[in-house]
C-alpha cells in the first residue's frame, strides 16, 4: 500500500495511522537513533511538534507486527498529522 492510499472504502474512507516517537526522553532517544534510524531505516524524515509535555516527535508508518522494538501505543489518538491518525508508540530495547 502507498503511504498515500486509504484504508477502507466508500464515503468514509479511514486514512493509515502514523505513530510518534517521543524524542525528548532521552532513552528513547536513543532507541529511535539505533533502530529506527538504524536497522530498521523506515522512520521518516519529517518531525512534529506534539506539544506541552509531548515535545518533539519522529514520525514512524511500520505497524507494530513490523516493528522490531515495538513495547507498546496509545490505545487512542490523541490527534491527526497530515490528516492521518497518530498513536504515540514507545521502544523497547531488544
Amino acid at each position: 500500500m502507498k503511504k498515500s492510499e486509504k484504508v477502507g472504502a466508500g464515503s468514509n474512507p479511514v486514512q493509515k495511522p502514523i505513530y510518534g516517537l517521543i524524542v525528548s526522553i532521552q532513552a528513547q532517544d536513543e532507541l529511535i537513533k539505533k533502530y529506527c534510524f538504524g536497522e530498521c531505516g523506515n522512520v521518516l524524515v519529517a518531525g512534529a511538534d506534539g506539544g506541552p509535555g509531548v515535545g518533539p516527535l519522529f514520525l514512524c508508518d511500520e505497524e507494530k507486527e513490523n516493528c522490531m522494538c515495538h513495547d507498546r501505543q496509545t490505545d487512542e489518538s490523541p490527534g491527526d498529522i497530515f490528516g492521518r491518525p497518530l498513536y504515540l508508540r514507545k521502544l523497547k530495547q531488544v
